[in-house]
Protein backbone atom coordinates (compact mmCIF):
# COMPACT_ATOMS: atom_id res chain seq x y z
CA UNK A 1 0.00 0.00 0.00
CA UNK A 2 1.27 3.08 -1.08
CA UNK A 3 0.55 6.85 1.26
CA UNK A 4 -2.10 7.74 -1.03
CA UNK A 5 -3.60 4.42 0.48
CA UNK A 6 -2.58 4.66 4.07
CA UNK A 7 -3.37 8.22 4.47
CA UNK A 8 -6.99 8.90 2.97
CA UNK A 9 -8.02 5.48 2.52
CA UNK A 10 -7.17 4.48 6.19
CA UNK A 11 -9.93 7.45 6.87
CA UNK A 12 -12.45 6.18 4.86
CA UNK A 13 -12.23 2.62 5.90
CA UNK A 14 -12.11 4.12 9.91
CA UNK A 15 -16.43 5.47 8.93
CA UNK A 16 -16.91 2.29 7.22
CA UNK A 17 -16.13 -0.07 10.23
CA UNK A 18 -16.96 2.28 12.99
CA UNK A 19 -20.82 1.06 12.51
CA UNK A 20 -23.51 1.89 9.66
CA UNK A 21 -24.35 4.40 10.25
CA UNK A 22 -37.95 13.30 14.97
CA UNK A 23 -39.81 13.92 11.87
CA UNK A 24 -40.87 10.97 9.16
CA UNK A 25 -38.89 8.69 7.52
CA UNK A 26 -39.24 6.30 5.05
CA UNK A 27 -37.77 3.41 3.98
CA UNK A 28 -37.48 5.28 0.15
CA UNK A 29 -35.52 7.53 2.14
CA UNK A 30 -32.98 4.93 3.92
CA UNK A 31 -32.92 2.90 0.76
CA UNK A 32 -31.45 5.94 -1.34
CA UNK A 33 -29.24 7.09 1.31
CA UNK A 34 -27.86 3.52 1.58
CA UNK A 35 -27.21 3.68 -2.16
CA UNK A 36 -25.31 6.57 -1.61
CA UNK A 37 -23.28 4.53 0.82
CA UNK A 38 -22.49 1.68 -0.87
CA UNK A 39 -21.42 3.75 -4.49
CA UNK A 40 -19.07 5.73 -2.25
CA UNK A 41 -17.00 2.26 -1.72
CA UNK A 42 -17.07 0.37 -4.77
CA UNK A 43 -16.23 1.10 -8.48
CA UNK A 44 -18.96 -1.26 -9.41
CA UNK A 45 -22.34 -1.19 -7.37
CA UNK A 46 -24.72 -3.60 -8.02
CA UNK A 47 -28.00 -2.15 -6.34
CA UNK A 48 -29.75 -6.15 -6.75
CA UNK A 49 -33.80 -6.55 -6.69
CA UNK A 50 -36.06 -4.13 -4.91
CA UNK A 51 -39.67 -5.37 -3.99
CA UNK A 52 -42.25 -3.34 -2.33
CA UNK A 53 -45.13 -4.37 -0.63
CA UNK A 54 -47.44 -2.80 1.95
CA UNK A 55 -45.04 -0.80 4.45
CA UNK A 56 -42.54 -3.55 3.61
CA UNK A 57 -39.48 -2.86 1.03
CA UNK A 58 -37.02 -5.84 0.70
CA UNK A 59 -33.61 -5.51 -1.05
CA UNK A 60 -31.58 -8.64 -2.27
CA UNK A 61 -29.01 -9.86 -4.06
CA UNK A 62 -27.17 -6.31 -3.77
CA UNK A 63 -23.44 -6.02 -4.18
CA UNK A 64 -20.37 -4.04 -4.36
CA UNK A 65 -17.00 -4.20 -6.39
CA UNK A 66 -13.85 -2.23 -6.17
CA UNK A 67 -10.24 -2.33 -7.31
CA UNK A 68 -7.20 -1.63 -4.55
CA UNK A 69 -3.65 -0.88 -5.72
CA UNK A 70 -2.62 -4.14 -5.38
CA UNK A 71 -5.66 -6.28 -5.83
CA UNK A 72 -9.72 -6.40 -5.67
CA UNK A 73 -12.65 -6.80 -3.38
CA UNK A 74 -16.31 -7.90 -3.62
CA UNK A 75 -18.97 -7.49 -0.83
CA UNK A 76 -22.03 -9.64 -0.96
CA UNK A 77 -24.80 -7.85 0.81
CA UNK A 78 -27.08 -10.06 2.65
CA UNK A 79 -30.94 -9.49 2.38
CA UNK A 80 -32.24 -6.04 3.52
CA UNK A 81 -35.48 -5.57 4.92
CA UNK A 82 -36.85 -2.42 5.53
CA UNK A 83 -40.38 -1.37 7.32
CA UNK A 84 -42.49 2.07 7.07
CA UNK A 85 -43.67 1.72 10.87
CA UNK A 86 -46.60 3.68 12.31
CA UNK A 87 -44.38 5.98 14.85
CA UNK A 88 -42.75 7.46 11.63
CA UNK A 89 -39.59 5.57 11.53
CA UNK A 90 -38.12 2.36 9.64
CA UNK A 91 -37.27 -1.07 11.29
CA UNK A 92 -34.18 -2.21 9.51
CA UNK A 93 -33.32 -6.23 9.63
CA UNK A 94 -30.14 -7.16 7.81
CA UNK A 95 -29.75 -10.61 7.17
CA UNK A 96 -27.39 -12.69 9.14
CA UNK A 97 -24.51 -13.46 6.62
CA UNK A 98 -22.63 -11.49 4.17
CA UNK A 99 -19.57 -12.24 2.56
CA UNK A 100 -16.34 -10.40 1.48
CA UNK A 101 -13.50 -11.46 -1.15
CA UNK A 102 -10.26 -10.01 -1.61
CA UNK A 103 -7.97 -10.90 -4.47
CA UNK A 104 -4.38 -9.75 -4.30
CA UNK A 105 -0.94 -10.25 -6.20
CA UNK A 106 1.63 -13.07 -4.87
CA UNK A 107 5.07 -13.54 -5.43
CA UNK A 108 3.85 -16.73 -8.04
CA UNK A 109 2.85 -14.33 -10.15
CA UNK A 110 -1.03 -16.05 -9.49
CA UNK A 111 -3.57 -14.15 -7.78
CA UNK A 112 -4.16 -15.22 -3.94
CA UNK A 113 -7.80 -15.02 -2.33
CA UNK A 114 -9.08 -14.65 0.95
CA UNK A 115 -13.09 -15.04 1.55
CA UNK A 116 -14.51 -13.58 4.81
CA UNK A 117 -17.86 -14.15 6.19
CA UNK A 118 -19.62 -11.99 8.44
CA UNK A 119 -22.51 -13.29 10.51
CA UNK A 120 -24.57 -11.73 13.07
CA UNK A 121 -27.31 -12.65 15.66
CA UNK A 122 -30.24 -10.30 16.59
CA UNK A 123 -28.73 -7.23 14.34
CA UNK A 124 -31.61 -4.59 15.09
CA UNK A 125 -31.53 -0.70 13.55
CA UNK A 126 -33.99 1.66 13.55
CA UNK A 127 -33.63 4.63 11.43
CA UNK A 128 -35.79 7.81 12.32
CA UNK A 129 -35.52 11.62 11.47
CA UNK A 130 -36.58 13.09 8.12
CA UNK A 131 -34.68 12.48 5.03
CA UNK A 132 -32.36 15.78 5.75
CA UNK A 133 -31.23 14.11 8.74
CA UNK A 134 -31.20 10.23 9.33
CA UNK A 135 -30.75 8.78 12.48
CA UNK A 136 -29.87 5.37 12.67
CA UNK A 137 -29.84 3.33 16.13
CA UNK A 138 -28.48 -0.14 16.40
CA UNK A 139 -27.97 -3.24 18.56
CA UNK A 140 -26.40 -6.24 17.85
CA UNK A 141 -25.97 -9.64 20.37
CA UNK A 142 -22.75 -10.83 18.05
CA UNK A 143 -20.71 -10.35 15.28
CA UNK A 144 -18.60 -12.89 13.98
CA UNK A 145 -16.07 -12.10 11.38
CA UNK A 146 -14.69 -15.42 9.83
CA UNK A 147 -11.84 -16.97 7.01
CA UNK A 148 -10.98 -20.31 6.51
CA UNK A 149 -9.99 -19.68 3.02
CA UNK A 150 -6.95 -18.63 1.72
CA UNK A 151 -5.00 -18.99 -0.97
CA UNK A 152 -1.59 -17.72 -2.57
CA UNK A 153 -1.43 -18.88 -6.14
CA UNK A 154 -2.41 -22.24 -6.63
CA UNK A 155 -1.04 -23.17 -2.89
CA UNK A 156 -4.77 -23.81 -0.36
CA UNK A 157 -2.75 -22.41 3.24
CA UNK A 158 -4.12 -24.11 6.31
CA UNK A 159 -5.44 -21.09 7.50
CA UNK A 160 -8.56 -20.06 10.44
CA UNK A 161 -9.02 -16.24 11.47
CA UNK A 162 -11.85 -15.73 13.43
CA UNK A 163 -12.89 -11.92 15.05
CA UNK A 164 -16.29 -11.74 17.40
CA UNK A 165 -17.96 -8.56 18.92
CA UNK A 166 -20.10 -8.87 21.20
CA UNK A 167 -23.03 -6.09 22.90
CA UNK A 168 -22.29 -3.92 20.23
CA UNK A 169 -24.72 -1.13 19.78
CA UNK A 170 -24.31 2.61 18.12
CA UNK A 171 -25.91 5.71 16.47
CA UNK A 172 -25.11 6.86 13.27
CA UNK A 173 -26.42 10.67 12.26
CA UNK A 174 -26.13 11.43 8.46
CA UNK A 175 -27.07 14.62 7.16
CA UNK A 176 -26.54 14.00 3.20
CA UNK A 177 -26.17 16.24 0.19
CA UNK A 178 -23.36 17.49 -1.94
CA UNK A 179 -20.88 17.16 0.90
CA UNK A 180 -22.21 14.32 3.40
CA UNK A 181 -21.74 14.96 7.10
CA UNK A 182 -21.92 11.64 9.29
CA UNK A 183 -21.45 11.92 13.29
CA UNK A 184 -20.80 8.07 14.96
CA UNK A 185 -20.92 6.53 18.03
CA UNK A 186 -20.07 2.88 18.54
CA UNK A 187 -19.76 0.61 21.59
CA UNK A 188 -19.21 -2.84 22.46
CA UNK A 189 -18.44 -4.94 25.20
CA UNK A 190 -15.92 -7.11 23.95
CA UNK A 191 -13.48 -7.85 20.87
CA UNK A 192 -11.76 -11.05 21.27
CA UNK A 193 -9.97 -12.59 17.91
CA UNK A 194 -7.92 -15.73 16.88
CA UNK A 195 -5.62 -16.46 14.00
CA UNK A 196 -3.90 -19.97 13.20
CA UNK A 197 -1.88 -20.29 10.16
CA UNK A 198 0.43 -23.35 9.11
CA UNK A 199 2.86 -23.53 6.48
CA UNK A 200 2.04 -25.72 3.41
CA UNK A 201 5.54 -27.42 3.83
CA UNK A 202 4.88 -28.39 7.40
CA UNK A 203 8.14 -26.70 8.20
CA UNK A 204 6.10 -24.26 10.49
CA UNK A 205 3.44 -22.25 11.52
CA UNK A 206 1.69 -19.26 14.13
CA UNK A 207 -1.21 -18.70 16.37
CA UNK A 208 -2.20 -14.60 17.27
CA UNK A 209 -5.06 -14.47 19.90
CA UNK A 210 -6.51 -10.66 21.57
CA UNK A 211 -9.03 -10.07 24.21
CA UNK A 212 -10.39 -6.13 24.21
CA UNK A 213 -13.33 -5.53 26.49
CA UNK A 214 -15.27 -2.12 26.23
CA UNK A 215 -14.42 -0.70 23.08
CA UNK A 216 -15.96 2.69 22.21
CA UNK A 217 -15.63 4.88 19.18
CA UNK A 218 -16.63 8.38 18.17
CA UNK A 219 -16.44 9.47 14.26
CA UNK A 220 -17.16 12.88 12.78
CA UNK A 221 -16.96 13.05 8.69
CA UNK A 222 -17.28 14.86 5.89
CA UNK A 223 -17.61 12.56 2.64
CA UNK A 224 -18.03 14.19 -0.59
CA UNK A 225 -21.14 13.14 -2.74
CA UNK A 226 -20.43 10.82 -6.32
CA UNK A 227 -16.76 10.22 -5.51
CA UNK A 228 -15.24 6.91 -4.37
CA UNK A 229 -13.94 7.30 -0.98
CA UNK A 230 -10.93 4.98 -1.35
CA UNK A 231 -9.91 7.12 -4.56
CA UNK A 232 -7.63 9.81 -2.53
CA UNK A 233 -6.77 11.58 -5.47
CA UNK A 234 -10.60 12.23 -6.54
CA UNK A 235 -11.12 13.40 -2.29
CA UNK A 236 -8.61 16.29 -2.95
CA UNK A 237 -10.46 19.56 -2.82
CA UNK A 238 -13.85 18.33 -2.63
CA UNK A 239 -14.00 18.93 1.55
CA UNK A 240 -13.11 15.57 2.95
CA UNK A 241 -12.55 14.63 6.32
CA UNK A 242 -12.74 12.37 9.42
CA UNK A 243 -12.53 12.98 13.15
CA UNK A 244 -11.97 9.99 15.08
CA UNK A 245 -11.23 8.22 18.46
CA UNK A 246 -11.16 4.55 19.56
CA UNK A 247 -11.00 3.54 23.14
CA UNK A 248 -10.40 0.36 25.03
CA UNK A 249 -10.30 -0.76 28.72
CA UNK A 250 -8.09 -3.22 28.34
CA UNK A 251 -5.92 -5.67 26.21
CA UNK A 252 -4.29 -8.89 26.03
CA UNK A 253 -2.48 -10.19 23.03
CA UNK A 254 -0.54 -13.43 22.43
CA UNK A 255 1.84 -14.52 19.20
CA UNK A 256 3.35 -18.04 19.00
CA UNK A 257 5.65 -18.49 15.69
CA UNK A 258 7.41 -21.41 14.63
CA UNK A 259 9.95 -22.17 11.84
CA UNK A 260 12.63 -24.42 10.88
CA UNK A 261 14.91 -21.56 12.96
CA UNK A 262 12.69 -22.36 16.31
CA UNK A 263 10.29 -20.60 18.27
CA UNK A 264 8.94 -17.09 18.93
CA UNK A 265 6.55 -16.63 22.10
CA UNK A 266 5.18 -13.12 22.53
CA UNK A 267 2.65 -11.49 25.16
CA UNK A 268 1.41 -8.26 25.68
CA UNK A 269 -1.20 -6.86 27.82
CA UNK A 270 -2.25 -3.52 28.92
CA UNK A 271 -4.34 -1.78 31.15
CA UNK A 272 -6.55 0.53 28.73
CA UNK A 273 -5.78 2.64 25.93
CA UNK A 274 -6.69 4.82 22.72
CA UNK A 275 -6.03 6.01 18.95
CA UNK A 276 -7.28 9.68 17.49
CA UNK A 277 -7.31 9.34 14.04
CA UNK A 278 -7.88 13.18 11.81
CA UNK A 279 -7.58 13.35 7.99
CA UNK A 280 -8.57 15.71 5.26
CA UNK A 281 -7.21 16.31 1.88
CA UNK A 282 -4.40 18.55 3.45
CA UNK A 283 -3.18 17.02 6.64
CA UNK A 284 -3.03 14.07 8.52
CA UNK A 285 -2.89 13.63 12.57
CA UNK A 286 -2.65 10.35 14.40
CA UNK A 287 -2.26 9.95 18.05
CA UNK A 288 -1.59 6.70 20.26
CA UNK A 289 -2.15 6.55 24.10
CA UNK A 290 -1.36 2.97 26.17
CA UNK A 291 -1.46 3.09 29.92
CA UNK A 292 0.05 -0.51 32.37
CA UNK A 293 2.20 -2.07 29.48
CA UNK A 294 3.47 -5.61 30.04
CA UNK A 295 5.59 -7.48 27.46
CA UNK A 296 7.05 -10.91 27.75
CA UNK A 297 8.98 -12.38 24.97
CA UNK A 298 10.85 -15.88 24.82
CA UNK A 299 12.64 -17.92 21.95
CA UNK A 300 14.69 -20.26 21.38
CA UNK A 301 17.51 -18.61 20.43
CA UNK A 302 17.60 -17.01 23.61
CA UNK A 303 18.50 -18.15 27.15
CA UNK A 304 15.97 -16.61 29.08
CA UNK A 305 12.64 -15.29 28.72
CA UNK A 306 12.51 -10.79 28.70
CA UNK A 307 10.30 -9.22 30.63
CA UNK A 308 9.78 -5.76 29.42
CA UNK A 309 7.23 -2.79 31.02
CA UNK A 310 6.18 0.73 30.87
CA UNK A 311 3.52 2.95 32.96
CA UNK A 312 2.97 4.96 29.80
CA UNK A 313 3.46 4.90 26.20
CA UNK A 314 1.62 8.03 23.90
CA UNK A 315 2.75 9.03 20.61
CA UNK A 316 1.44 12.08 18.33
CA UNK A 317 2.04 12.76 14.87
CA UNK A 318 0.52 15.34 12.07
CA UNK A 319 2.25 15.90 8.86
CA UNK A 320 1.24 17.79 5.64
CA UNK A 321 -0.10 15.79 2.88
CA UNK A 322 -0.37 18.30 0.31
CA UNK A 323 1.33 20.78 -1.51
CA UNK A 324 0.71 24.18 -0.31
CA UNK A 325 1.34 28.04 -0.95
CA UNK A 326 1.79 28.96 2.96
CA UNK A 327 3.66 27.53 5.34
CA UNK A 328 1.69 24.37 7.31
CA UNK A 329 2.14 22.48 10.89
CA UNK A 330 3.88 19.49 11.47
CA UNK A 331 4.47 17.68 14.80
CA UNK A 332 6.21 14.72 16.83
CA UNK A 333 5.49 13.32 20.39
CA UNK A 334 6.56 11.16 22.07
CA UNK A 335 6.85 9.41 25.84
CA UNK A 336 7.99 6.18 27.46
CA UNK A 337 7.31 6.76 31.00
CA UNK A 338 8.86 4.66 33.74
CA UNK A 339 10.25 1.77 31.25
CA UNK A 340 11.60 -1.20 32.93
CA UNK A 341 12.94 -4.96 32.35
CA UNK A 342 13.61 -7.75 33.74
CA UNK A 343 16.86 -8.08 35.81
CA UNK A 344 18.47 -11.26 33.98
CA UNK A 345 17.98 -8.78 30.95
CA UNK A 346 19.98 -6.38 33.11
CA UNK A 347 22.71 -8.95 33.90
CA UNK A 348 23.99 -9.27 30.59
CA UNK A 349 26.06 -6.20 30.53
CA UNK A 350 25.31 -5.13 34.16
CA UNK A 351 26.03 -8.27 36.06
CA UNK A 352 27.21 -6.92 39.16
CA UNK A 353 24.25 -4.22 39.47
CA UNK A 354 26.87 -1.52 39.17
CA UNK A 355 24.18 0.38 37.10
CA UNK A 356 20.66 2.38 38.83
CA UNK A 357 17.87 -0.33 37.94
CA UNK A 358 15.02 2.92 38.29
CA UNK A 359 12.78 2.42 35.62
CA UNK A 360 13.46 5.25 32.78
CA UNK A 361 11.68 7.87 30.86
CA UNK A 362 12.49 9.54 27.21
CA UNK A 363 9.96 11.64 26.39
CA UNK A 364 10.33 14.71 23.61
CA UNK A 365 7.72 17.37 21.70
CA UNK A 366 9.17 18.86 18.52
CA UNK A 367 7.04 21.22 16.53
CA UNK A 368 7.44 23.02 13.09
CA UNK A 369 6.41 24.09 9.77
CA UNK A 370 7.08 23.43 6.04
CA UNK A 371 5.44 23.42 2.93
CA UNK A 372 5.38 20.60 0.67
CA UNK A 373 6.23 21.30 -3.44
CA UNK A 374 4.19 18.28 -4.10
CA UNK A 375 1.03 16.21 -2.66
CA UNK A 376 1.86 13.06 -1.16
CA UNK A 377 -1.04 11.31 -1.98
CA UNK A 378 0.35 11.38 -5.49
CA UNK A 379 1.22 7.86 -6.97
CA UNK A 380 4.08 8.83 -8.89
CA UNK A 381 5.84 11.23 -5.98
CA UNK A 382 8.68 8.81 -4.51
CA UNK A 383 11.11 11.17 -2.66
CA UNK A 384 9.17 14.53 -0.27
CA UNK A 385 10.24 17.73 -1.48
CA UNK A 386 9.85 20.96 -0.21
CA UNK A 387 10.83 23.46 2.49
CA UNK A 388 11.35 23.73 6.43
CA UNK A 389 10.13 27.29 7.80
CA UNK A 390 10.84 26.08 11.68
CA UNK A 391 11.79 23.92 14.24
CA UNK A 392 11.08 23.84 18.09
CA UNK A 393 12.13 21.67 20.50
CA UNK A 394 9.28 22.44 23.29
CA UNK A 395 10.18 20.10 25.33
CA UNK A 396 13.26 16.81 25.78
CA UNK A 397 13.80 14.48 28.78
CA UNK A 398 16.00 11.83 28.44
CA UNK A 399 16.02 10.19 31.90
CA UNK A 400 17.88 6.67 31.98
CA UNK A 401 20.95 4.47 34.56
CA UNK A 402 21.25 7.56 36.68
CA UNK A 403 21.77 10.71 34.09
CA UNK A 404 19.19 13.00 32.80
CA UNK A 405 19.28 15.28 29.92
CA UNK A 406 16.81 17.78 29.46
CA UNK A 407 16.48 20.56 26.42
CA UNK A 408 13.99 23.18 24.78
CA UNK A 409 15.08 25.24 22.01
CA UNK A 410 13.83 26.98 18.34
CA UNK A 411 15.38 27.72 14.91
CA UNK A 412 14.34 29.12 12.08
CA UNK A 413 15.33 28.19 8.14
CA UNK A 414 15.98 30.79 5.29
CA UNK A 415 15.51 28.42 2.55
CA UNK A 416 17.15 31.40 0.08
CA UNK A 417 20.23 30.87 1.81
CA UNK A 418 22.11 27.29 1.09
CA UNK A 419 25.30 28.04 1.25
CA UNK A 420 26.64 29.43 4.57
CA UNK A 421 26.17 25.78 6.05
CA UNK A 422 27.05 23.56 2.66
CA UNK A 423 23.71 22.82 0.93
CA UNK A 424 21.19 23.25 3.61
CA UNK A 425 19.28 26.04 4.56
CA UNK A 426 20.71 28.59 7.33
CA UNK A 427 19.24 28.33 10.86
CA UNK A 428 18.84 30.88 13.44
CA UNK A 429 17.86 30.47 16.83
CA UNK A 430 19.45 28.60 19.95
CA UNK A 431 18.71 25.33 21.78
CA UNK A 432 19.61 24.51 25.62
CA UNK A 433 20.25 21.46 27.09
CA UNK A 434 20.99 20.58 30.50
CA UNK A 435 22.50 17.05 31.95
CA UNK A 436 22.96 15.89 35.37
CA UNK A 437 24.88 13.21 36.65
CA UNK A 438 26.86 12.16 33.13
CA UNK A 439 29.91 12.45 34.69
CA UNK A 440 29.23 9.53 37.55
CA UNK A 441 27.89 7.34 34.66
CA UNK A 442 30.92 7.36 32.50
CA UNK A 443 33.14 6.44 35.64
CA UNK A 444 30.45 3.92 36.41
CA UNK A 445 31.09 2.61 32.39
CA UNK A 446 34.36 3.05 32.12
CA UNK A 447 34.95 0.90 35.76
CA UNK A 448 33.00 -1.87 34.26
CA UNK A 449 35.09 -2.01 31.09
CA UNK A 450 32.00 -1.00 28.95
CA UNK A 451 33.92 2.76 28.35
CA UNK A 452 37.39 2.59 26.82
CA UNK A 453 39.65 5.22 28.86
CA UNK A 454 40.43 7.17 25.47
CA UNK A 455 37.12 7.43 24.32
CA UNK A 456 35.41 8.56 28.15
CA UNK A 457 38.27 11.25 27.58
CA UNK A 458 37.46 12.48 24.12
CA UNK A 459 33.99 12.96 25.33
CA UNK A 460 35.39 14.95 28.69
CA UNK A 461 36.83 17.02 26.20
CA UNK A 462 33.79 17.39 23.91
CA UNK A 463 31.68 18.70 26.92
CA UNK A 464 34.70 21.13 28.06
CA UNK A 465 33.88 22.41 24.69
CA UNK A 466 29.88 22.70 24.60
CA UNK A 467 28.90 22.27 27.85
CA UNK A 468 29.69 24.30 31.34
CA UNK A 469 29.05 23.62 34.86
CA UNK A 470 25.48 23.98 36.28
CA UNK A 471 24.54 24.98 39.70
CA UNK A 472 24.18 21.47 41.11
CA UNK A 473 26.98 18.89 41.93
CA UNK A 474 27.54 16.67 38.51
CA UNK A 475 25.41 19.23 36.54
CA UNK A 476 26.23 20.78 32.99
CA UNK A 477 24.29 23.18 31.09
CA UNK A 478 24.94 24.40 27.39
CA UNK A 479 24.07 26.64 25.13
CA UNK A 480 24.46 26.49 21.16
CA UNK A 481 23.34 29.27 19.04
CA UNK A 482 23.29 30.25 15.63
CA UNK A 483 23.12 33.94 14.48
CA UNK A 484 22.10 35.79 11.77
CA UNK A 485 26.04 35.99 10.76
CA UNK A 486 25.78 32.36 10.70
CA UNK A 487 28.04 32.21 13.26
CA UNK A 488 27.77 28.89 16.47
CA UNK A 489 28.90 29.67 19.73
CA UNK A 490 28.28 27.67 22.50
CA UNK A 491 27.50 29.39 26.11
CA UNK A 492 28.63 32.38 23.87
CA UNK A 493 31.95 31.57 22.56
CA UNK A 494 32.06 31.38 19.00
CA UNK A 495 32.74 27.60 17.55
CA UNK A 496 32.39 28.13 13.87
Amino acid sequence: MTLKRNLLGSGALWILTSGLAVADVTAADVWADWQSIMASYGDTVDFGQTNTAGDVTTIKGASIEGNLEAGSYTIKVPTITMTDMSNGTVSIKVGDVSKVTAVFPTETGRDGQIVTTINTTNYNMTASGSADELVYDYTIDEVRVFADELKMGNITMSFVAEMMMQGVSGKSIVAPGPLRKVTQSFAADMMTGEVDVEDPSGEGGGKMSFDIPNISSTTTANMPEGINLMDAEALRGNGYSVDGTFAYSALDFDLDVQNEDGSVAFATTNQGGSTSVFSDDTAVEMAFASQGTKMEIGTDQFPFPISLSAANQDSKLRMPIAQTETPEKFLVEYTLADFEMNDALWGLFDPMRQLPRDPATVSFDIEGAGKLDVDLTDPDVDVPMGELESLTLNSLLVDVVGAQLTGTGAFTFDNSDTTTFGGVPKPTGQIDLNLLGINGLMDTLATMGLLPAEQAMGARMMMGIFARPGDGPDSLTSKIEINAAGQVLANGQRIR
